[in-house]
């Protein structure tokens, strides 16, 4: 279904389990963002409907930032005809990073019907840079 693009500032609620941002237009329909961050206050544009309660959106300005982001060291990232899967979550400091996949990974188990996940906490990397690698299932 095709969607007229407006515009709309909204705060990202949290990422969904593809990683994007999720926002919510003020009329009540929700939107998948990337290169958001919770708590991110941003500015968007929407660009295509998927479903009947999910669409897309395009970032267009981060207003105010998450107290999490931080400048990236990719001097890839954000560039919209470049996409190597790496610098997603480089937006972010590495604490937070690391807090994210916990979460996800609680939440997925949770899914699954595990009310009380068992999970040590997720082993930092010795250099946050330099090692990255990308799983997806």
């Amino acid at each position: 279904m095709s969607l007229e693009p407006r515009t709309f500032e909204s705060e990202v609620s949290h990422l969904s389990n593809q990683g994007y941002g999720l926002v919510t237009s003020p009329e009540g329909q929700r939107f998948f963002v990337r290169g958001v961050w919770p708590r991110d206050r941003v500015r968007v544009i929407t660009t295509e409907e998927t479903e009947e309660h999910y669409a897309f959106a395009e970032l267009l300005e981060v207003l105010s930032p998450s107290p999490e982001r931080v400048p990236s060291p990719c001097p890839h990232a954000g560039l919209k005809d470049h996409d190597c899967g790496g610098c997603p979550w480089m937006i972010v400091a590495y604490p937070a990073q690391l807090d994210q996949k916990q979460h996800r990974i609680s939440y997925a188990l949770q899914r699954a019907g595990f009310a009380e996940p068992p999970l040590s906490p997720i082993w930092p990397a010795p250099q946050p840079l330099g090692y990255r690698s990308r799983a997806q299932f």
